[in-house]
């Protein structure tokens, strides 16, 4: 196994624990909600592509940002998180030599303001979706991978007992 490979799995799996921290909060009522969002990202990541995914993950976080998450639907949450912690994977060490990292650092409290968005998609279509096919490839299999483990990781966890 080449170590790009490793660090693909490793980062997948960390990023996929992060991501389905979201069921446990309150507008998450059914792990369900969660794996819903996840395997229709995966498969507009596989069918479309990395700016795809950014969009349809952008156009489902809706509006609100950290001051409005109580009036938030369990998608709009679950598909905030899921972009902000995708951000946050490509600004990670391992990923350096790839030159994938964004210059903005956005969390996902203020991940729905427009400019973030805008910043969002002119670095997918710019940096990750421009000029190198194989950084792009690599990325596209890294989301790939952690959206995957994502939903397996939902689809394990118990329903919340009222």
């Amino acid at each position: 196994m080449s170590e790009q490979r490793q660090n693909l799995d490793h980062l997948a799996a960390i990023y996929s624990q992060k991501m389905v921290k979201v069921i446990q909060s309150d507008q998450v009522k059914k792990p369900s909600e969660a794996d819903n969002v996840y395997t229709k990202a995966l498969g507009v990541l596989q069918e479309r592509g990395l700016y795809a995914l950014a969009l349809y993950l952008l156009y489902r976080s809706g509006d609100k940002t950290a001051r409005d998450t109580e009036k938030c639907s369990a998608e709009e949450l679950i598909a905030t998180q899921t972009m902000a912690h995708l951000w946050a994977m490509l600004r990670e060490n391992a990923l350096a030599k790839l030159k994938v990292k964004p210059e903005q650092d956005i969390q996902w409290e203020s991940l729905n303001s427009r400019a973030h968005k805008d910043a969002i998609l002119s670095h997918f279509s710019d940096r990750l979706c421009a000029d190198d096919l194989g950084r792009m490839l690599f990325i596209k299999e890294l989301f790939e991978q952690t959206l995957i483990y994502a939903r397996y990781h939902a689809r394990a966890t118990p329903e919340k007992k009222d």
